[in-house]
């Protein structure tokens, strides 16, 4: 059962895009913003599908906050985003980490103008349906944009440098998530695919048991022999503390080889070797 969120319900889609105007828009199930999911609860939803949409957030670290709020702990996380050097952004710069760590701490009011400026300078001319539709330019097509509240890419990442804004963004705010899985662009494909789930998956670190034979007895034996010259070392080890007031480098100098070997027996022993 899926549900799809948008910032406005279906009607107004159109007036929105209006480049668009044969476009068939998925019917709108929730009216929220991807940064503000204040319409479900915690931990409500077994995924969410955030295809090509974490660019067109102007601050991609609460989005992110968002979404793994609504998971349910180890549910998935899927984020698809376009790699700029195929699409409409490969003359933009890429977005340097701090720029949305600032956006995270401070807000986006600051930063909004200049996101619109640069979009239409360095992106729109590469955009077929805008340049279909003949849209206007410079300043004029900024406001006209902003009083839009037009859904713009406000954000450019490769798919290493997305890497980098994960690593801080989940550092800056908390958050938990485990890679599950990494699709590059292949061919024709204009994308790059992150798969998460939420969470920190316990790592089992069980043990299975020996199999029964003749190998199993000589290694229980090996295991029984080496705890033994533990148990010695470690009483050579016990005299070595007695003797650390002299200064004879001759008396003490064996003793402390001797517990190192009681050490790396120790840990020999622990790890099954």
């Amino acid at each position: 059962q899926v549900r799809y969120v948008d910032r406005v319900p279906t009607e107004e889609l159109h007036k929105q895009y209006a480049e668009l105007p044969d476009a068939d828009f998925v019917p709108v199930s929730i009216v929220g913003d991807a940064q503000d999911l204040s319409a479900l609860e915690d931990s409500s939803v077994d995924f969410v599908i955030a295809n090509h949409l974490l660019e067109h957030l102007e601050n991609p670290i609460a989005g992110l906050r968002e979404m793994l709020r609504v998971i349910r702990p180890c549910g998935i996380l899927y984020l698809a985003l376009p790699d700029p050097r195929v699409t409409f952004d490969v003359d933009r710069e890429l977005t340097p980490v701090d720029h949305v760590v600032d956006e995270y701490r401070n807000g986006t009011a600051h930063t909004r103008e200049a996101h619109f400026t640069e979009w239409v300078a360095n992106a729109e001319k590469h955009v077929e349906w805008m340049q279909k539709a003949r849209v206007k330019t410079g300043p004029e097509r900024v406001r006209e944009l902003m009083d839009l509240d037009y859904s713009i890419h406000f954000h450019v990442w490769r798919p290493d440098t997305f890497l980098e804004f994960l690593v801080v963004a989940t550092a800056e705010a908390g958050l938990e998530m485990e890679l599950a899985e990494f699709i590059p662009r292949q061919g024709g494909d204009d994308e790059y695919i992150f798969v998460f789930l939420k969470g920190i998956a316990p790592v089992d670190v069980t043990v299975p048991p020996l199999p029964e034979g003749p190998e199993t007895a000589q290694l229980r034996n090996e295991v029984m022999s080496l705890r033994a010259e533990i148990g010695r070392l470690e009483v050579t080890a016990d005299q070595l503390a007695a003797v650390t007031r002299s200064r004879s480098w001759r008396v003490t100098a064996p003793l402390r080889a001797a517990s190192g070997v009681a050490s790396r027996l120790r840990q020999r022993s622990r790890s099954g070797h």
